[in-house]
């Protein structure tokens, strides 16, 4: 059956799937499903479900992204019966874990595990036809009986096998499951090679893809000839280039955090701000927001705050109103238009011929977080330290209140009043949370959880 494939790209919005209560869930917490996955000797399903659709999705889109043959009774049943099903909402905690850990970019997104928890097959968007969902439990159990999936790979590895071919293998398949491997696995690869092979320039590639930790073997094996270096940055294109600076950055970044060392974390800023050696002042910026995020990860406030006061202040804040709304206004056409070139693919698909079934996906691009809600994850994060300093408070609280005079949403609204919640003022408090319970409602989406909140607050309970 030859599949059409309709692909929605979207810069922030994604889409909402209903069809998941028919599906048994766990109640538990992943963990909780492991162990009892491991008890019973039965695999894992997760579900990686995605936001709600907004209201101004255009009609014929939101018509598609709604269905699903995830509803047939078939496959409900097969499902319930094979699989000890768990969902993770999106940017539930655990949604946000898995999304980090599986780099999930597309929603909704199903995740086939072994027993012992180790991803065997993947997929991701809402089919219309059941047979495919069938599929992916038949391709599931091929890759789980063959010795080509991560777990065997895995048990190979810590029995102590070390030859290159090996460890090249399993890092293909880490990239191919979308797996990031350990920076232990890499570094044993690149040690593994003969004085000839990390010469190579493919091999130089090949490393530099998974982006090795900045210090870490690896690292240096691959940066061991200065002019295969210079020949990758100037022979690939450079969105292959952006990507393993990206890696490089990011996986440093988190075992900085995860490792809480500071030393680490200088070095991944530091390659960070050498990423950008023609413009030495966003290059300087670049440093200064990855040692923001590893003193917001390490919990550090005694570094964060203030330098997070000098940050945001000088790159958000120091920019005029009527500037700030000019990029605003200019982010928001940009996303208009890729709705609109979203839907007009829609509909010419369908002009097309009949179509035996559809994919709709929701994915996110990389790119660099808008003006406002960048400034309202700072002000936001703030409030999360915490701290009951009044002058930080203050100038969270000012972020804050440029969000909301150039874009008011229910979000903005929400982080407003958590801050005048820290500072006593229980009468704004209440306006700000009134405002996002009124603009929820004029885009019919859930105020429960809003209702709530201003109800703690009321009661000083938060």
């Amino acid at each position: 059956m030859k599949a059409n494939l309709v692909t929605v790209f979207l810069l922030i919005f994604a889409c909402h799937y209903g069809y998941s209560q028919r599906i048994h869930f766990e109640q538990d917490s992943l963990e909780a499903v492991i162990a009892k996955a491991r008890q019973f000797q039965k695999p894992i399903f997760i579900f990686v479900s995605g936001p709600e659709i907004p209201n101004h999705v255009p009609k014929q889109m939101r018509e598609q992204m709604a269905g699903s043959g995830f509803d047939h009774a078939e496959v409900t049943e097969a499902y319930n019966t094979q699989f000890i099903n768990f969902k993770a909402p999106y940017r539930s905690a655990v949604g946000n874990r898995l999304s980090l850990k599986f780099s999930i970019r597309a929603f909704p997104t199903f995740l086939y595990l072994s027993p012992e928890g180790v991803l065997i097959h993947r997929n991701h968007g809402n089919y219309s036809s059941p047979k495919r969902y069938l599929d992916d439990i038949r391709s599931f159990e091929e890759r789980l009986n063959s010795t080509y999936n991560l777990d065997h790979f895995g048990q190979e590895y810590q029995k102590g096998r070390r030859d290159a071919d090996f460890l090249r293998q399993y890092l293909q398949l880490h990239k191919e499951m979308g797996v990031e491997p350990t920076a232990a696995l890499l570094d044993a690869y690149a040690g593994s090679l003969s004085a000839a092979g990390i010469r190579s320039f493919s091999e130089v590639i090949f490393i530099h893809e998974f982006g090795p930790l900045v210090g870490g073997e690896a690292f240096k094996f691959a940066r061991q000839d200065q002019r295969l270096v210079d020949s990758l940055y100037k022979s690939l294109p450079l969105a292959k280039r952006v990507d393993i600076n990206n890696k490089i950055i990011m996986n440093t970044m988190r075992e900085a955090i995860t490792t809480n060392d500071r030393r680490i974390a200088e070095q991944g800023a530091g390659f960070a701000r050498h990423t950008w050696s023609n413009d030495k002042v966003r290059g300087h910026r670049t440093y200064l927001s990855n040692m923001l995020s590893f003193y917001r990860g390490t919990s550090d406030t005694a570094n964060y705050i203030p330098s997070a006061v000098q940050y945001y202040n000088r790159y958000f804040m120091a920019i005029s109103q009527d500037s700030a709304a000019t990029l605003v206004a200019t982010e928001k056409r940009l996303q208009q238009s890729r709705m609109a070139s979203g839907a007009a693919m829609s509909e010419k698909m369908k002009a097309v011929g009949t179509q035996q079934e559809t994919r709709t996906e929701t994915r996110f691009e990389a790119v660099v977080s808008s003006y406002t809600m960048e400034l309202n994850n700072a002000a936001y994060h703030m409030y999360q330290t915490g701290t009951r300093n009044k002058a930080a408070l203050n100038q969270a609280l000012n972020w804050s209140k440029r969000t909301i005079d150039l874009d008011p949403t229910v979000a903005y609204y929400h982080t407003y009043a958590h801050l005048l919640y820290r500072l006593e003022d229980y009468k704004g408090v209440e306006s700000a949370m009134q405002q996002a319970i009124k603009l929820s409602k004029q885009t019919k989406s859930e105020t429960s959880w809003l209702q709530e909140a201003l109800q703690k607050m009321k009661l000083r309970k938060l």
